[in-house]
Order: structure tokens, then C-alpha cells, then sequence
């Protein structure tokens, strides 16, 4: 159970913190769920000043808000008695409504998703409908296949397929196993469920921002998919299938959204570019006029509820100025209290005598005056920052807006803390205990909260890692949730993570296994300087002829890396590396470490990679040309019709001959000086011991063959 806590700061900033991240085990009835998040509270010290409480729309849920409610009440008082305090998850109620509407319409959707999962299932056919797209010089964009547990990947999927539907007809006439090409009829179908989840889509977007306030963005979401539910099902001319599946959503949503939600709405209310004209122009739109009138006074009386609470708070808590009036609903009925004070009598009196109008409160100012109108620009309105400008002059309305623009109307951002590091958690995850798993969680979440850091988008994320060695889990459990960002305007650098994270024992460990590492990926030299020698006694071969034979293993190299690269292109990465680095990693160079810095500069993270092969070993790999990305990070189609030669030959074009050239002299340059200083140290040691052509050389490399080895190896280390 993960409690994250929403407030707004004295900079009215809105931020989250998550504060508990506990095991509960079975049954998780509503009576324990009450119980820990109480001592939860407890924990922290603030059960005195919890305003409401944020939950997935569960029946257990319904118990624990139930309990919590009666517990509270008893110990103070809560805002307009309660009414507030239970705040569903729109987010969820959203992802009901949806998902309940496409499970009448599975059929619809069938070809289209079969077809996604046909051309995605290897390079070949994506290859060839890359092809067709740019033949018809369509947007390169990617077919993106759903994920069953997430409605909103159906509508992705959806909406990339309809621009491409000039494609499929075609892939078809090329692929003859193609057989789910979608008709005329389909395409029309889904441009119309297309355009029922689009607003859903919208509606989700927006109000599952926890960076933002999202109380007073409910009601413009609500009214445009009331709107369109209504439109759809009276349409006589709609189709069947959309009845069906606007009716089952309209059940929903009158289940849940059908009476008025007095917090949201107030949220609306105290947002100044709506006040109290969107509670009237949405009301006569969503319901029957008598309702309409009904839950608008309705909506009123709530909200001078509300306000004479924060007023009589304020008065209580010695606040500067006089106390104000509390203005009833007409703005001229004023609630007196009784005093036996002659002087308050006189008052009375002359208020009576000479038609003097009450003071008229900060509810009954900002209600009057009108909109604020915002104008359209690059940066979003922030209703945070417009109270904090008006603080002064709303003293007692800033404080109620600040208290309500805090509560998040979805659970998202507790949602998110289980999905830290987008990775699934495997054995070695799940066997930690509850209490480091909480440390964790919440540790990296006050980090980002601390240095303004911001988590990195997961739909960015092309490598899914979900076999991690031990090693490799517990590196990234800790170093990722303190520094992996999605915010490129802050970074760490290698020596910030270091710093941070400090150099100890474990720190040791991971440098020894590196090191070892190095020296097994490095068994080429010990090769060079063991066998070399040996063959140059045994052979009886001149300088010339050993560096012959050595230069062998530089040869592999070259012809192998260009060769493995085709073949990987050509088949896909997974063959690729398992051909390579499973069946002839003894006779050609693989260069793992490659792979390893590859990762490190693409995510910016510290991880470990004990592992020389694993199930899902391919994944680590860089994406191969044909899922290449665009500088906005969308996924594209890339065209594989140039032969290898034509590509090699781009490396002598104009554009490129100086870089090729410098690139070669660069590495050149390394390579000599690299694979130069770890044989001199052999050719130092033996230059003792050659003395003459016969035998004495021969001896020799008897004598010092495995302390050539050895010396080969150390100065490798060294070097590495």
C-alpha cells in the first residue's frame, strides 16, 4: 500500500511525497487498510490535517474512506461535514467506462490488431512495408501494438493504423500469409470509435497531472464527454455498434458522475477563468432544467459552507484584520452573532438607522468580478500563482483555493510509484525486505522532489531489462531512483554519482569483477603473447613471418564486425548476438564492452552487467536500423533498399571522406599504442633471453612462457 501526500507550499508550489510504501498482507478488507493508514498518518503527525482522501473506486476502498471518516469526525471536524472527504479516482472511473465500451466491440478492432501483430513480428515485413510507405510518401511513423491491460494502447494502436490504411491493401498484394487485411468498412468503423476514445484519451491526459492542479479541470472534462455520450446515443443515423458502445459507457458514468461532486465543482469555481459562469453553463447542458437549477443552489450553498468554515478558522486563530461577515446566499442576509454587548446592540442600531450595506467577504468580491481572461500563450495558465498574486487581497479565499487546488482527483501518482525503473520485479526484487523496498521508494522520490528532478517518460524506453542479475537490482534500485531524470535542463554528471553515492566495499567488489571482466574479454593478448613467441621457437620464423600470423586476430576482427553487422541486420539483433557471442565468440571479436558503454551513454544509468549471456540478452543491444528514431523520439520506418555495398561506399562520399578517414587514424593511433605497450612488456622480457637462432631461443620460451602470460595479462589489466 503506497500513501503519497499532496500539499501546496509557502511558494504555492503544488507537491507530492510519498510517505509510506508498506506490505499489507491478505485479506485486505477495509478494516486493516483503515488501520495502517491511520498509523500511517500517525507516523508523520498530520491525522489532524488530512482534507480528503484519493481512491480507486473499490468496495474495500468504499469501507476504508467509511472508517476513516468516523475516525476522523471524532477527533476534529471535517470540512462541510465529510462531504468532501472521499474523492474517487477519475482516472479510473475513466479507464471503467472505456474499457467496458470496447469490450462490445472486440470484433471491430480484431483485424486491425492482427494485422499490427503480423508486420511487427520480425524486420523482414516491416521492412517491406517501410517500402510502401515511402512509396507513398506517407508521415514515417510506427505501428504501435496494444497492450490488452491498457485501454489507451488501443487507442494508439487505432490511430496509428488509420494513417496507414492506404498501405495495407497494398502489403497484402505483396505479402500472400497476409490475411487480416482490413476492409473499406472496418477503417470506417474504427475512425468512429477513434473518435468516441479520443476524448477519453484527452480527458485522462489532463487530469493525471501531479505537477499541476487538477480539482478545477474535472468539470470542462466531464461536461465534453457528458456531451458527446448524449450526442452519439440520439443520433438516429449512428451506427449499432456505437449505441452499444456509447450505452454501456452512459451507464457508467451516471453510476458514477451522475450526482454532483461538491469538491470538484468548487475546484472549478476557484479557478478564475470559470467562477461560477461554468457551473452555469454546463449545468442547463447536462441536465434537466429543474435538476439543473436544483444542483446549482446546491453547488452555492456548499460553497458559503466551505467558506464560513476557513472564515471562523481564521477569526480563531488570531488572524490580522477584522473577521469578516459570513454572507448568505442572497449577499444582503447577514448571519449576527448574539452578544449580550451593549455596544454590538448600538452597532445593530445604526446599521438599521442609517441603511449602511455589511462588508461584503472575499467569496462574495470574487464572484462579482468578472473572468479572468488568459490569454493564449506558450506557457499554460497556472491558477497556483494567481492566488499567490491576489493573496493579499483574497486573504481568507486564497487559503481555501490553496487547500482545494491540492487535492489530485486521480491516484496516478501513487499508481506510479509501483512502476519505478519501468521494470518488472523478478526474484531477486521480490526478496527484499518490505522495509528496504520502502526506503528505497521513498528515498528516490524526496531526491526528485528535493533537487526539482523529473522522472523519465516510460514510453521512452526502448530496452525492457526484466532479467537483471542480483547485482544488476540492486545498482539500479538505488542509483536510478536517485538520478536517472527525464528533465534535460538538469543532469548529473559520472563524478555527481560518485560523489553522491560514495566509494566503499561494494564499490570494490564491482571494480575487481570489472577488471576480471577485462581480462577474460582480453584473451586475444594473452594470445599474442603466449602462442606468438612459442611459434616463432618452434617454427623457427622470422619478426616478420609471427607478425604475419598475429595479425590474424586483427584481420577477424575487421572482416567479422562487418559481417556480424549484416547478418544482424538482415536477421534481427537477437540472432545476431546469439550466433555470434553463443556458437563463435572464440573466433571473432564481440566486443561486449561495447555494448555495455552503449547503454551507459544512452540512459544514463550505472549498471552492472555480471551476466555474459542472458535470456533476454538481445535487448540490451542497440536498436538496429530499422527501428531507428527520430530527433522528437517518435519510432519510424526506415527503408533497408540500398545494398551493403552502396551503404559501405557512403563512408568515401564527400560528406564523409574526412570524418571516415580521421576516424581511422584515431583508432589506428589507439589500437598501435594500446596492443604496442602490452607486447613490448613480452618482448622486454624475452629480449634477455634471445641470444641466438637455435636453441637458446627455444629455451627461452620454455622458460618464461608462463610468465609471459602472466606479465601480459597484469599490464592488459592495467591498461584496461
Amino acid at each position: 500500500m503506497v500513501l503519497t501526500g499532496h500539499f501546496v507550499d509557502s511558494n504555492w508550489h503544488l507537491q507530492k511525497r510519498v510517505l509510506s510504501f508498506i506490505h499489507l498482507p491478505p485479506p485486505h478488507r477495509g478494516l486493516e487498510i483503515a488501520d495502517n493508514l491511520y498509523k500511517c498518518l500517525k507516523d508523520w503527525c498530520i491525522e489532524n490535517k488530512v482534507f480528503t482522501i484519493s481512491v480507486d473506486n473499490a468496495s474495500n476502498n468504499d469501507s476504508t474512506v467509511r472508517i476513516l471518516s468516523e475516525t476522523f469526525s471524532r477527533v476534529k471536524k471535517l470540512p462541510c461535514g465529510g462531504k468532501m472527504f472521499h474523492v474517487r479516482c477519475c482516472a479510473h472511473i475513466l479507464n471503467l467506462m472505456v474499457k467496458d465500451g470496447l469490450s462490445r466491440i472486440g470484433h471491430i478492432i480484431e483485424d486491425i490488431h492482427d494485422s499490427v501483430t503480423f508486420i511487427n513480428q520480425n524486420e523482414s515485413r516491416l521492412n517491406l512495408f517501410s517500402e510502401i510507405v515511402q512509396q507513398l510518401q506517407l508521415p514515417h511513423r510506427k505501428l504501435i501494438l496494444e497492450c490488452k491491460t491498457r485501454w489507451n494502447s488501443t487507442y494508439e494502436m487505432l490511430s496509428a493504423a488509420i494513417k496507414f490504411k492506404e498501405v495495407f491493401p497494398m502489403y497484402k498484394e505483396r505479402e500472400p500469409r497476409y490475411i487480416s487485411c482490413p476492409t473499406n468498412e472496418d477503417w470506417i468503423n474504427v475512425e468512429k470509435v477513434c473518435e468516441i476514445l479520443e476524448v477519453f484519451y484527452s480527458a485522462t491526459n489532463i487530469i493525471s497531472g501531479s505537477e499541476y492542479p487538477t480539482s478545477n479541470l474535472f468539470l470542462n472534462e466531464v461536461y465534453r464527454i457528458k456531451v458527446l455520450l448524449d450526442k452519439k446515443l440520439q443520433d438516429p443515423n449512428e451506427y449499432y455498434f456505437v449505441h452499444d458502445m456509447v450505452r454501456c459507457m452512459k451507464q457508467n458514468f451516471d453510476k458514477y458522475w451522475g450526482e454532483c461532486n461538491l469538491m470538484m465543482l468548487i475546484g472549478a469555481i476557484l479557478d478564475p477563468r470559470c467562477k461560477m459562469r461554468v457551473i452555469e453553463f454546463c449545468f442547463p447542458r447536462m441536465y434537466p432544467e429543474q435538476e439543473a437549477c436544483e444542483n446549482i443552489d446546491k453547488v452555492k450553498k456548499a460553497l458559503y459552507e466551505l467558506y464560513g468554515e476557513y472564515v471562523d478558522e481564521y477569526c480563531s486563530s488570531g488572524g490580522e484584520g477584522n473577521c469578516e461577515t459570513v454572507v448568505g446566499l442572497s449577499g444582503n442576509n447577514v448571519n449576527i452573532q448574539p452578544s449580550s454587548s451593549g455596544w454590538s446592540e448600538f452597532a445593530q442600531f445604526v446599521r438599521t438607522v442609517e441603511n449602511i450595506q455589511p462588508q461584503k467577504s472575499d467569496l462574495d468580491n470574487y464572484l462579482e468580478e468578472g473572468c479572468y481572461i488568459c490569454d493564449a500563450g506558450p506557457t499554460p495558465f497556472d491558477a497556483l500563482q494567481w492566488w499567490r498574486s491576489n493573496s493579499l487581497k483574497y486573504r481568507i479565499l486564497s487559503r481555501m483555493a490553496r487547500d482545494i487546488l491540492s487535492i489530485p482527483i486521480t491516484t496516478v501518482a501513487s499508481e506510479a510509484t509501483f512502476s519505478a525503473g519501468s521494470r518488472v520485479i523478478d526474484t531477486y526484487r521480490a526478496s527484499l525486505a518490505p522495509e528496504t523496498v520502502e526506503v528505497l521508494l521513498c528515498g528516490g522520490d524526496w531526491c526528485r522532489s528535493l533537487h526539482g528532478l523529473k522522472r523519465k517518460n516510460k514510453s521512452k524506453h526502448i530496452r525492457d531489462s526484466s532479467t537483471f542479475s542480483p547485482a544488476s537490482s540492486l545498482i539500479s534500485s538505488v542509483i536510478l531512483l536517485l538520478f536517472k531524470m527525464g528533465d534535460e535542463s538538469r543532469s548529473y554528471t559520472v563524478d555527481d554519482a560518485l560523489a553522491s553515492v560514495g566509494f566503499g566495499k561494494f564499490q570494490m567488489l564491482v571494480l575487481a569483477y570489472a577488471g576480471m571482466g577485462w581480462i577474460s574479454e582480453a584473451m586475444e593478448m594473452m594470445l599474442l603473447s603466449f602462442v606468438g613467441p612459442a611459434l616463432q621457437s618452434a617454427w623457427n620464423l622470422s619478426s616478420h613471418e609471427q607478425s604475419m600470423i598475429t595479425s590474424v586476430v586483427f584481420a577477424g576482427m575487421l572482416v567479422g564486425a562487418y559481417s556480424w553487422g549484416v547478418v544482424a541486420d538482415k536477421h534481427g539483433r537477437r540472432k545476431g548476438f546469439l550466433y555470434c557471442n553463443g556458437y563463435f565468440c572464440g573466433c571473432c571479436q564481440d566486443k561486449r564492452e561495447i555494448t555495455s558503454s552503449g547503454i551507459l551513454v544512452s540512459d544514463n544509468e550505472i549498471e552492472l552487467n555480471v551476466k555474459s549471456m542472458e535470456s533476454e540478452g538481445a535487448r540490451l543491444l542497440p536498436q538496429s536500423n530499422n527501428n531507428k528514431h527520430t530527433d522528437d523520439e517518435k519510432p519510424e520506418v526506415i527503408n533497408h533498399s540500398k545494398s551493403n555495398v552502396s551503404t559501405l561506399a557512403m563512408l568515401f562520399s564527400p560528406e564523409l571522406i574526412k570524418p571516415t578517414l580521421l576516424l581511422w587514424v584515431v583508432f589506428f593511433g589507439n589500437a598501435f599504442s594500446y596492443y604496442g605497450l602490452v607486447l613490448l612488456t613480452t618482448e622486454l622480457h624475452n629480449g634477455a633471453n634471445n641470444c641466438g637462432p637455435n636453441g637458446s631461443r627455444s629455451q627461452g620460451s620454455e622458460e618464461v612462457s608462463y610468465k609471459d602470460v602472466f606479465i601480459t595479462s597484469f599490464a592488459d589489466n592495467l591498461a584496461e
